[in-house]
């Protein structure tokens, strides 16, 4: 989770990082623009961070999507 973070934290835009590819981590950073430190968001008890941290592969794309449209349906 330190390499996601910190690939997080610092804006790194190219490379996989903490088992998250470019775009992956841009989804996380537009639907997650208030996050200051991705390191206790991590750690945190949000749905997609709890996801990251499971041992199976994240399908955050997926979830962000899905959390968007029910945003607009509302």
């Amino acid at each position: 989770m330190q390499c996601l973070a910190d690939a997080l934290n610092s804006r790194t835009t190219f490379g996989v990082w903490g088992g998250l590819t470019e775009r992956e981590r841009r989804a996380l950073l537009r639907q997650y623009p208030h996050v200051e430190d991705w390191t206790t968001w991590l750690a945190g008890d949000d749905a997609a961070a709890a996801e990251l941290r499971s041992p199976v592969a994240p399908r955050i794309i997926t979830r962000l999507r899905q959390q968007q449209a029910g945003l607009r349906s509302c």
